[in-house]
C-alpha cells in the first residue's frame, strides 16, 4: 500500500502482488530452473568441498597443539579478511564460469568448518581420554571413537554457520541483482555507518545490520526504517567470563565488554540477560564498548585483564572455551525474542 501511494520508492521496493506475479511468470516459462540449478550445482559442489577441506585441516590443528598454535594467527587473518575483495581477482584468474563461484563459495564456507573442528576435536572431555587411556586404547584408537565423534556437534554447527555465508557469496558471484535489472554496489560496513549513509541518502538497504541502531535513530527523530525479513529469532551469543568465575552472580562488581558501540545488537542482548537473571547492567556491573563490531576485542581486553566477562557470538565463543575461557550463560536458552 506504501508504495502504491508513493510512499515508498517502487524502485526499491516493488508491491508485493508485482512480486507475485514476476515469480509465477518466472516458474510458468520454466526460466528459473536453468538458473537454480546453475547457482545450486555450484553452491552444492563448494559447500562439500568445504566440509572435506574444512575437517580434513581442522583435525590435525585440533589435535596437534603446535600446530594449532603455528597455525591459529594465520588462520585468524584470512577469516578476518572481507572475501568481496578477492571477487575480481578471482574472477580475473578463473572468469566467469563456474570455477571462481565455487571457489568463493569454498572461501566463504570452509573457515567456520575448520575452526569448529578444530576446537572440537581440541575440547575433548579429559576424563574420557583418560578412561580410554586406563583401558589400554591407542591414540588412534582414542582418536577415532572419542575425539572425533566428540566433535560431531561442533562440526555441525560449523556446516551450519557455513550454510549462510556461502548461499551469500554464491549471490553476489552469480550477479544476481543484475539479473533483476538492478545496479546494487554491495559494501561491507558496520551497523552505525550503516545508519549514517541510509540517512544520507548512499544507501537503501543493509543486511546482516543490528536493530537496535536503527530504533534509536529513530527515536532521536530520524524517518523510520523498514524492517523486510529477519532470519534470526533469538539472541545468538554466550556470556564467556574469567577463569574462576564460575557463576552468572559472580558478575556483580565486574567488568564487561559488549565488543560493540552501545545500542547495537550485542550490547542489548547482554543487558536483556543480566536484566533477566536479576542483575542491574547499570548498577551492578560495568559495562565498556568499542568503537566498532569487533569480537576480537572482547577476547584481547579479557587476556590482558581488562574485563573479567563478555558476550560473543559464534565462531569466537568457540575460541574463547578454547582458550579455557568460563561458559556462564547460551542465551538462545533464555528464549529471548
Amino acid at each position: 500500500m506504501a508504495t502504491r501511494l508513493e510512499i515508498l520508492n517502487p524502485f526499491y521496493f516493488p508491491p508485493f502482488s508485482k512480486i507475485v506475479l514476476k515469480g509465477y511468470e518466472l516458474f510458468a516459462n520454466g526460466s528459473i530452473w536453468e538458473h537454480l540449478w546453475f547457482s545450486l550445482t555450484n553452491f552444492a559442489i563448494g559447500l562439500s568441498v568445504s566440509v572435506v577441506l574444512g575437517v580434513l585441516l581442522g583435525v590435525p590443528m585440533g589435535w596437534y597443539k603446535n600446530v594449532s598454535k603455528t597455525f591459529d594467527p594465520l588462520l585468524s587473518g584470512i577469516y578476518a579478511t572481507p572475501l568481496i575483495a578477492l571477487l575480481p581477482l578471482i574472477i580475473m584468474l578463473f572468469g566467469l564460469g563456474s570455477i571462481s563461484k565455487i571457489i568463493m563459495t569454498v572461501l566463504a564456507a570452509v573457515f567456520p568448518i575448520l575452526i569448529n573442528t578444530m576446537v572440537g576435536i581440541a575440547n575433548t572431555d579429559v576424563r574420557l581420554i583418560t578412561m580410554a587411556r586406563a583401558f589400554g586404547a591407542r591414540d588412534s584408537q582414542i582418536f577415532l571413537k572419542v575425539s572425533l565423534p566428540g566433535s560431531l556437534p561442533y562440526i555441525v554447527a560449523g556446516i551450519r554457520v557455513a550454510l549462510g555465508r556461502a548461499l551469500v557469496y554464491i549471490v553476489v558471484n552469480q550477479g544476481f541483482y543484475k539479473k533483476h535489472g538492478l545496479d546494487v554496489e554491495i559494501i561491507k560496513t558496520n551497523t552505525a555507518a550503516a545508519v549514517q549513509a541510509m540517512l544520507a541518502g548512499k544507501m537503501q538497504m543493509a543486511t546482516g545490520a543490528g536493530a537496535a541502531a536503527f530504533v534509536t535513530a529513530t527515536l532521536e527523530g530520524a524517518p523510520p526504517f523498514v524492517l523486510v525479513a529477519s532470519w534470526v529469532n533469538v539472541f545468538p551469543y554466550k556470556i564467556m567470563a574469567q577463569k574462576g568465575i564460575k557463576k552468572v552472580e559472580d558478575l556483580k562488581g565486574k567488568t564487561g565488554h559488549v565488543g560493540a558501540p552501545f545500542g547495537t545488537i550485542p550490547d542489548t542482548a547482554l543487558r536483556f540477560a543480566l536484566t533477566r537473571l536479576k542483575i542491574d547492567p547499570d548498577k551492578d556491573v560495568k559495562l565498556v564498548q568499542h568503537s566498532g563490531a569487533d569480537p576480537a576485542s572482547i577476547l584481547a581486553a579479557m587476556e590482558k585483564g581488562e574485563v573479567q566477562f563478555g558476550i560473543l557470538a559464534p565462531p569466537f565463543d568457540l575460541i574463547a572455551e578454547k582458550r579455557g575461557y568460563e561458559m556462564l550463560l547460551a542465551l538462545p536458552g533464555l528464549g529471548i525474542p
